[in-house]
């Protein structure tokens, strides 16, 4: 039998204690090659463990990829990893921080900030495609691409541009899913391995020649189309000349260009590509256009001038709510005369079921929902005719239930 290599033995031992620290929440993604998991540290590793405490923005939840070491993936992990411990005042904030990143005999395990903002496609169908969505969340996706191009010497190509790997939030756009990012490689003709998603992924990643800035900047060409129409692209869709009553003839010639089958046609980087698209903008709002000379766009984060507001309110209903449940309970302690003449499961059911899901659905129907929809996308989909619909439902619902109740202690 051989010997153990002892350094083997501390280092395997080591990655199970790293691992055993985390519990599972949730299997986000699996794969063959790709295990991705929400994951969070229980107070008591927390409490014993000083380094860990003091990481920078240690909080609750987090995101755990494991790869497979035998395909060859996630090396790009690697470096955003060395990257952000080499430049801690200077963090690059197009992609999630990363907390820990180390391999094991089988695995490449990556430990990262889980982000609470919407991905792109969640936030298409929320808000709506067209020309003035694009002009506010096209910049900053910019911006984060052309920033690990620019970062990293080679640069860092992601690949896999597409709407459910851009997640938007306030002032910014974060690329997550790095899984298949690489660098660029002077001498090489072709990609080794050929990955990505074939309605965003130019054609070089195919096979034809080796990915370049050129090659993320093709995805980006497809990503602004999604956001004008809300519609995934197609093969033929370069062809057809992207279609779209609404798209403009200059915005058209910066599809067109950006999405060029010959890659030295397109948009030599991505920051051109911008200032092409900030210059074919109908209606850009002087804060898209302050994005074009590096300013942080405001544009996005307008919504969250209404937040204040939408708290204010949300705390007003808390408030009557606070009120009203409590005059439910003290209306079955204390029943009118009437009220007395019912049997007591009949008051109990009325006013400490009934009315207080009455109060509290027309709360949750009125409240100002924005912070929820963020936190649970799925319910940005519902809609005012869907949420209306479910609540005259619940409503009706329960007047029969009440009904059905009233009349079977009358007899």
């Amino acid at each position: 039998m051989p010997p153990i290599d002892t350094n083997d033995l501390k280092r395997y031992l080591a990655s199970l204690e790293r691992e055993d620290r985390y519990r599972i929440v949730d299997t986000l993604k699996g794969t063959e090659t790709e295990r991705t998991e929400l994951v969070y540290l229980p107070d008591s590793v927390l409490e014993a463990d000083a380094p860990l405490r003091m990481k920078r923005g240690f909080q609750n939840l987090y995101v755990r990829k494991y790869i497979e070491s035998t395909s060859h993936l996630g090396s790009a992990y690697q470096r955003i990893f060395d990257h952000q411990q080499h430049n801690a005042n200077n963090l690059l904030e197009a992609v999630p921080y990363i907390y820990e990143c180390y391999e094991t005999d089988r695995h490449l395990i990556i430990v990262m900030e889980y982000l609470s903002g919407e991905t792109l496609d969640r936030a298409v169908t929320r808000l709506g495609a067209g020309n003035d969505l694009a002009c506010r969340l096209f910049p900053p996706i910019c911006d984060a691409v052309a920033s690990i191009h620019e970062r990293f010497d080679p640069p860092l190509i992601h690949r896999d541009l597409k709407p459910s790997n851009v997640i938007v939030q306030d002032s910014r756009a974060v690329l997550i899913d790095l899984g298949i990012a690489r660098d660029f490689k002077e001498d090489a003709e072709t990609d080794t391995l050929l990955f990505g998603t074939r309605s965003f992924s130019p054609p070089e990643q195919f096979g034809y020649k080796q990915t370049t800035v050129r090659s993320d900047v093709y995805a980006l060409g497809m990503l602004l189309y999604f956001c004008l129409t809300g519609t995934i692209p197609s093969a033929s869709t370069h062809d057809d000349r992207f279609p779209g009553s609404h798209i403009s003839d200059k915005m058209r010639e910066v599809l067109m260009r950006a999405t060029e089958f010959d890659p030295d046609k397109r948009f030599a980087h991505t920051r051109a590509l911008k200032s092409a698209f900030l210059q074919a903008c109908a209606k850009a709002p002087d804060d898209v256009r302050g994005a074009a000379a590096g300013q942080t766009p405001s544009s996005i984060s307008k919504p969250e001038r209404f937040s204040t507001l939408g708290k204010i309110w949300n705390v007003l209903l808390c408030a009557a709510l606070a009120l009203l449940i409590p005059s439910c309970i003290a209306a079955f302690l204390n029943p009118t005369p009437q009220n007395q003449t019912m049997p007591i499961w009949y008051n109990a059911f009325a006013f400490l079921v009934i009315c207080p899901l009455l109060f509290i659905s027309t709360a949750v129907l009125i409240a100002d929902k924005r912070r929820l929809v963020r936190r649970l996308p799925a319910w940005g989909k519902f809609g005012w005719k869907r949420w209306l619909a479910s609540y005259g439902a619940l409503v009706l619902i329960l007047l029969c239930a009440l009904t059905a109740v009233h009349a079977l202690a009358l007899s």
